[in-house]
């Protein structure tokens, strides 16, 4: 069995392996393998609907300095800003109005913001934001869980 067929066998594999299947990888068969795979995991777990989310980016103020990113703490030239509890609401209802049913917070890690956001998504989920239930669709992904 070569290490294609293994990766698919069970994805559980060593480091070394891992560099195995990188490298076994940049031949076009075994490229073309690895497509055909993952497209038939794609099609077995979520078939061929497309999801589409709302991208609320709720704050662009970052603790962090990386170097990459453009909001990073010491950009001097960034435009700061942030959404309140009501600003998050207000765009999830417009996203809601427009058919999103699902939306992304997305911002630097701003720890205020981020209380108010999950202020907003708990009283949304409780107030169903005015009866059209967009606010109860905000998702907070890792942020749901960290103290901000």
């Amino acid at each position: 069995m070569d290490i294609i067929d293994r990766f698919i066998q069970d994805p559980y594999l060593s480091r070394e392996e891992y560099a195995a299947l990188l490298q076994a990888s940049e031949e076009p068969q075994a490229a073309a393998r690895l497509a055909a795979e993952a497209l038939r995991l794609r099609r077995k777990y979520y078939g061929d609907a497309v999801y589409v989310r709302g991208l609320i980016e709720f704050t662009n103020y970052c603790k962090n300095d990386c170097l990459y990113c453009g909001i990073r703490r010491s950009n001097r030239e960034a435009q700061r800003y942030r959404l309140s509890e009501e600003e998050i609401l207000s765009c999830c209802g417009e996203g809601w109005r427009l058919g999103f049913r699902t939306f992304v917070l997305q911002g630097g890690e701003d720890g205020g913001v981020v209380r108010a956001a999950r202020r907003a998504h708990q009283r949304g989920g409780r107030a169903g934001a005015g009866g059209d239930g967009a606010a109860g669709a905000v998702q907070l992904g890792r942020q749901a869980g960290r103290r901000g």
